[in-house]
């Protein structure tokens, strides 16, 4: 039988009883419940344990007792000297606490909730969580086995190379798309000024490169003295007051 710690501050939750009595039934647990308060904890959790269960309420900065919140340094500083293999925290919002718990201690098994979770299912998960150890399932092998979906998380501390590991790759294929993209539209940009620049040269040769056998120079040369003149003119009759008129 392993032996196992059951920490259940009083709550409102409407499955709480029926939570407490199944983990009760099936692990035969340490019981600490109703008031639950930091002294009762650093009490209870100085034994050695293989798993702690704590039900109840939680935020993502720790666990609620009667006289306050657990964060994560004093769970850290609780859970220590329990050697305990396994954690499952069936409070509401709990996955900040357990990757801290779990990076902090690395042999820590933890299941915890990635949001709020409704009431019944956590009771359910927990309760079924509870069975399938009770059946000699190793934690690994009894998460598998409940139905937790994405409201749930199993963190392991000896993971944390691998997942930082994962973590790093997936920025790295995140960063490579975003530079392929910046490429892409670098081209794009090329593209258009390519184009851009094929219609200056199109230009350019009509006036004044190959083309200009279709325009002699003799006719730009007297064009060009055609509008000096005609902007002289304009400039002289403006220069008299410009032209009368009725």
């Amino acid at each position: 039988m392993i032996r196992v710690l059951l920490v259940a501050p009083r709550t409102d939750l409407e499955y709480a009883d029926a939570e407490v009595q199944q983990i009760a039934n099936l692990l035969q647990p340490r019981l600490l419940i109703g008031r639950v308060t930091t002294e009762r904890a650093m009490e209870a959790l100085r034994d050695e344990y293989d798993w702690v269960f704590w039900l109840g309420h939680g935020r993502p900065e720790g666990l609620i007792t009667d006289d306050g919140v657990l964060d994560l340094q004093i769970l850290t500083s609780l859970l220590r000297p329990t050697n305990a293999s396994g954690l499952v925290l069936n409070t509401c919002s709990s996955a900040a606490v357990a990757i801290g718990l779990s990076r902090a201690l690395p042999n820590l098994r933890v299941v915890a909730t990635i949001s709020d979770v409704p009431d019944r299912l956590a009771f359910v998960t927990s309760a079924q969580f509870a069975y399938h150890l009770s059946q000699g399932l190793s934690g690994e092998e009894a998460y598998r086995h409940i139905d937790a979906g994405t409201n749930y998380i199993f963190l392991h501390g000896s993971q944390w190379e691998t997942i930082e590991d994962e973590s790093d790759r997936m920025a790295d294929k995140t960063e490579d798309r975003k530079l392929d993209e910046h490429d892409r539209r670098l081209d794009e940009h090329g593209d258009r000024l390519v184009r851009v620049e094929t219609r200056i040269d199109t230009l350019w040769e009509f006036w004044f490169g190959p083309t200009r056998d279709r325009v002699p120079p003799w006719v730009i040369f007297v064009a060009a003295i055609v509008g000096f003149l005609l902007v002289l003119g304009i400039l002289a009759v403006l220069a008299t007051g410009g032209i009368n008129a009725r």
